[in-house]
């Protein structure tokens, strides 16, 4: 993704050009906080491509674990949220954004997409982050301290399992010559893996925070951040661009006031609503960049993407026109990457739409201890259909039946 050079204090805008800053940081448009257009090989290229979803109770843990892998993204699953709740939703050649976005939203979860990142959170968690990152570009906007600017520098962060959030919070702090005050005295606790390719610095803190109901402020003179609870926000104030509002019912809102400024309207009142009007000004915008994609033609099925990062199992076609359909071209697709404790109902999912396999458990394979929730681990490394089958059916210790495109597993006689 592009964003804005960092900016000197004397570069940075008054507050009341802070909102459009705000939005070109973000590109163009926002979904859920999804970056816009203006990508190279990962960001809109990955979520607009199309994808097919066939979950049945399925962990969404397990989901975002299998589509990171196979679309080469990564995430973070809010700590609030139990990585057990099952997921039943269907759609086909839907484009991964939007795919995502209804799946979760059947278990009343919401998305944040950032590049080739994605947070998951509960219910208000993402009108939060962007009401939140909206309220603090406009104090950065009248603030003195020198140091501000480099709040917008592209930054990476890894974090091992059971990593401590104060610490990853101290390492990304480092990376743009900040500290911060009283961290190691928040009552954090152990996350899973954390991936997080270069987004800018503060959204890093933001996005590590929000699951413990958190914010942060940094201090007027010198480069310290300090964390903020937000159990008492209340009333806030902040500053909306006419159009972003257009599709807004205001009068839905009825303790929000309205001011009209220069062009802009600024609006008082809860957080909770205001973060709400943010929540639905980036449904729509997205929605209006995904479909601006699908309308150029630009958006492609999943598996015929450029895969910029992860080892995800991605099917590739040889001699073959993008156009072309049938058995000689589902017999040149190969498979590449590694599956690690993935669901095997997951991984015929991903059998079905990369390799066109309709695969099939026979009763049998249950006596010898295999259902569709068993854990599959293994590894396909340009694998054509026969092989991909043969090392998918060797990792269950199973034997196979092969008829056209349907794939029969089954005990071992």
């Amino acid at each position: 993704m592009t964003f804005p050079p960092s900016q000197s204090s004397n570069d940075l805008p008054s507050a009341g050009t802070a909102r459009a800053l705000r939005l070109a940081a973000l590109g163009m448009a926002l979904f859920l906080g999804l970056a816009a257009p203006a990508l190279g090989a990962g960001g809109i290229e990955i979520w607009a491509t199309t994808a097919d979803f066939e979950l049945k109770d399925l962990p969404v843990l397990d989901l975002l674990e299998m589509r990171a892998r196979i679309d080469g993204f990564t995430f973070l699953l809010d700590r609030r949220i139990d990585p057990t709740l099952a997921i039943t939703y269907s759609n086909r050649s839907v484009q991964l954004a939007q795919g995502l976005t209804e799946a979760l939203a059947t278990i009343k979860l919401e998305a944040f997409f950032l590049d080739r990142f994605l947070y998951v959170g509960p219910p208000g968690s993402v009108g939060t982050f962007l009401l939140d990152r909206a309220l603090r570009h406009e104090k950065l906007a009248a603030s003195s301290n020198p140091a501000r600017g480099r709040l917008k520098t592209l930054i990476s962060l890894d974090g091992e399992d059971g990593c401590v959030p104060s610490e990853l919070l101290a390492e990304a702090a480092k990376k743009v010559d900040f500290s911060w005050e009283k961290i190691r005295t928040m009552p954090f606790d152990c996350w899973r893996p954390v991936r997080i390719p270069p987004i800018p610095a503060e959204d890093i803190f933001s996005l590590l925070l929000i699951g413990f109901d958190v914010s942060w402020r940094i201090d007027d003179q010198k480069p310290v951040l300090c964390p903020v609870s937000r159990k008492a926000q209340g009333e806030v104030t902040v500053t909306f661009e006419r159009d972003e509002l257009a599709g807004i019912d205001r009068q839905a809102y009825p303790d929000i006031q309205w001011e009209s400024v220069i062009g802009t309207l600024k609006g008082t009142g809860p957080f909770e609503d205001l973060a709400d009007i943010e929540y639905k000004i980036a449904l729509e915008r997205m929605r209006q960049v995904l479909g601006a994609v699908k309308d150029s033609g630009t958006s492609r099925p999943w598996n015929q993407a450029q895969n910029s990062g992860g080892s995800a199992p991605q099917a590739k076609r040889s001699g073959n026109r993008s156009g072309q359909r049938g058995t000689q071209q589902d017999a040149t697709r190969i498979l590449s990457g590694e599956l690690r404790q993935i669901p095997l109902g997951s991984v015929f999912e991903s059998f079905q739409s990369q390799l066109g396999l309709e695969c099939l458990l026979d009763p049998s394979a249950e006596n010898a201890g295999v259902t569709l929730d068993t854990r599959v681990t293994c590894r396909f490394d340009q694998a054509d259909r026969r092989k991909a089958i043969k090392i998918l059916a060797d990792a269950l210790g199973l034997s196979v039946k092969i008829k056209g495109n349907t794939v029969l597993f089954l005990k071992k006689k």
